[in-house]
């Protein structure tokens, strides 16, 4: 992955994973180390699912990236220690439509990624995208990101080092 820094390329995604209907929260930090002021330029701020992508330059990463920064197995049929089995299935969705192999999934600019597994009744396949509205400074603050001086759009979402 690229550097970060006074970032040029900045997209979002939005990741929701959910364990027989309940919506499991997606870990805060990903790929962000604060006390080391190390991060990478795939990365998560809070629990929100939000997926930040920030780097000098346009870059091209998967939904299997994210998952090994964050140090969590991802395949055809299992995310962690989670297992599609003959009577538990497991799938995944991008804006409505099935993957087969998610990790090998391009991220894009406003994907909507849903990760099923065991019952999907009345799962969204298309989940609320307030969050992802809101990281892109729409519908309000973006999601943990900084301003510039004189309240400019943000260039990074990580705040500036003391």
């Amino acid at each position: 992955m690229p550097s970060v820094g006074n970032e040029k390329f900045h997209t979002h995604q939005l990741l929701h994973i959910y364990d027989d209907g309940i919506l499991v929260p997606v870990a805060a930090s990903i790929g962000v180390d604060e006390r080391q002021h190390v991060e990478t330029a795939l990365h998560t701020h809070d629990q929100s699912g939000v997926i930040h992508m920030e780097a000098r330059r346009p870059f091209t990463a998967t939904l299997g990236d994210l998952f090994t920064v964050w140090g969590v197995g991802l395949g055809p049929d299992h995310v962690g220690g989670l297992k599609a089995t003959g009577d538990t299935p497991f799938r995944v969705f991008v804006n409505g439509r099935r993957v087969a192999d998610p990790a090998a999934h391009v991220l894009a600019k406003n994907d909507n990624i849903v990760i099923a597994y065991g019952a999907t009744d009345g799962i969204p396949l298309r989940p609320d995208t307030t969050a992802l509205r809101a990281a892109n400074g729409k519908g309000g603050t973006p999601v943990a990101c900084t301003v510039n001086k004189g309240g400019k759009k943000p260039t990074s979402c990580f705040a500036p080092k003391k």
